[in-house]
């Protein structure tokens, strides 16, 4: 399962993978156990139950099955010039139906994501991740690369299999390889890139994924007293850099995603409890994130 092996410039288009690509999404299908078809309605439906509501306001969290409280209500952003835009309404029949609908019609896959199906499933790749249940973090990153970007199956299962594989070599404390990981989220964001039209630039986004990770390990670990402000500003450049916006535009969205990393530290010190309520509010939170960075890149 060395996806590290495989060259950017050796992929194809959806039709056409790249044997090696081939055989990554074999073993994706092996590991959660779904059909050889790709692209069929109802496809990898075990991945996504977990989106479901129940009622209004409740989500089951992956690994307690516990609910996970969202906000009622609309989530309301603020947006530069200090007016306001409904994002997602979390509780009612569609969320973020209109907005974005609207997003699909003017841009790009990657700019009309659905907030509360990504935070959840972000959520659920800490979760796994730092539990080290790796099938978990792969099914779920399957969810976070499709919802987020959009991709055709099988770019989808190669992009979420790339994102193991750098969770997995980032992962060892403290014999890690940030030099392997950065080349594999390099081979992520070029497929990204280049499924989705984007133009920034691959390396550069690469290197500012892995620079997060770096700085959240170090207030994680060595700094918890440090100042947060530099987590903020390191997730600030990279969706500054990936989406091409201004870096003021996604700063809350960064905060926000800084601030249910912080959540994530607590819990994890606290033991890693899959039924912690901590948990909730550090999906909700995730949530709010994401709705922030829809409101700044797709418009």
């Amino acid at each position: 399962m060395h996806g590290d092996d495989v060259a950017a410039a050796q992929l194809r288009p959806a039709a056409r993978l790249h044997p090696a690509v081939d055989l990554h999404v074999t073993r994706i299908h092996q590991l959660l156990r779904v059909g050889t078809v790709l692209g069929e309605p109802g496809e990898l439906q075990e991945l996504t139950e977990a989106d479901r509501f129940r009622g209004h306001r409740d989500v089951v969290d992956r690994q307690s099955g516990h609910r996970s409280i969202l906000p009622e209500g609309p989530i309301v952003v603020l947006t530069m010039g200090g007016g306001t835009r409904t994002v997602a309404v979390l509780g009612g029949r569609d969320v973020g139906r209109d907005v974005m609908a609207t997003a699909r019609r003017r841009t790009g896959s990657m700019r009309s994501f659905d907030p509360r199906r990504l935070g959840a499933a972000e959520c659920d790749v800490w979760v796994g991740y730092y539990r080290r249940r790796w099938a978990t973090v792969l099914s779920a990153a399957v969810r976070m690369v499709r919802i987020g970007f959009g991709m055709p199956w099988p770019h989808t299962l190669y992009g979420a299999w790339l994102v193991l594989r750098a969770n997995q070599l980032w992962a060892p404390v403290p014999d890690n390889d940030p030099d392997r990981a950065r080349t594999t989220m390099r081979r992520f964001y070029a497929l990204v890139a280049r499924t989705d039209g984007e133009a920034f630039d691959v390396d550069e986004a690469a290197r500012l994924e892995v620079e997060w990770w770096r700085v959240h390990r170090h207030l994680q670990r060595d700094a918890p007293d440090d100042d947060r402000a530099a987590l903020d500003d390191a997730l600030t450049a990279l969706y500054a850099h990936v989406y091409g916006v201004a870096p003021d535009s996604v700063r809350g969205a960064a905060a926000g995603r800084a601030e249910a990393a912080r959540i994530s530290d607590h819990w994890v010190a606290d033991g890693c409890d899959p039924d912690s309520p901590a948990l909730s509010v550090e999906r909700a939170t995730l949530v709010r994130s994401y709705a922030a960075l829809l409101a700044a890149v797709h418009c």
